[in-house]
């Protein structure tokens, strides 16, 4: 209603949103939150899409304790830099590593089923760092070199 008073739009809209919501969805693999998203869609092709991500995702979770030889389980961080880090594995905050310092995670359930992992790290002063990786890895080390 705003918008249409000032006839300005504003640079965040909804649908923005709600796009950058369907891709961090789809990238985490929560059955949850992918079903969820789909009732949001207005876009029957795209709720459907969804709907279908989350049965998977599902399937998924439900095996996860029986299957541990896929993806990455435990992630050890070795951060270079000189501030604070937040680190994502495939849009999963993960956890903190201080600047200088070290930290080891226990990846979530999803990723332990994932067979590529995304990983990113981003300071305070929008640095960021990136790392893809394939495969199985019991333990997979990333040691992020100051910028």
């Amino acid at each position: 209603m705003a918008e249409n008073i000032s006839e300005k739009k504003a640079k965040l809209t909804a649908e923005s949103v709600l796009a950058e919501a369907v891709t961090l969805a789809k990238m985490r693999n929560v059955s949850k939150e992918l079903k969820a998203l789909s009732a949001l869609v207005k876009d029957e092709k795209a709720g459907k899409e969804l709907t279908d991500l989350a049965a998977k995702a599902k399937s998924v979770e439900d095996r996860a304790g029986k299957e541990k030889e896929r993806g990455i389980h435990r992630l050890h961080v070795r951060n270079n830099s000189h501030h604070a880090v937040h680190v994502h594995a495939n849009g999963h905050g993960v956890g903190t590593v201080h600047g200088r310092g070290e930290a080891t995670f226990h990846l979530p359930h999803q990723l332990i089923q994932a067979q590529t992992v995304h990983l990113t790290a981003q300071d305070h002063l929008g640095h960021h760092w990136s790392r893809t990786v394939h495969g199985k890895h019991q333990h997979y080390s990333w040691t992020l070199h100051r910028q």
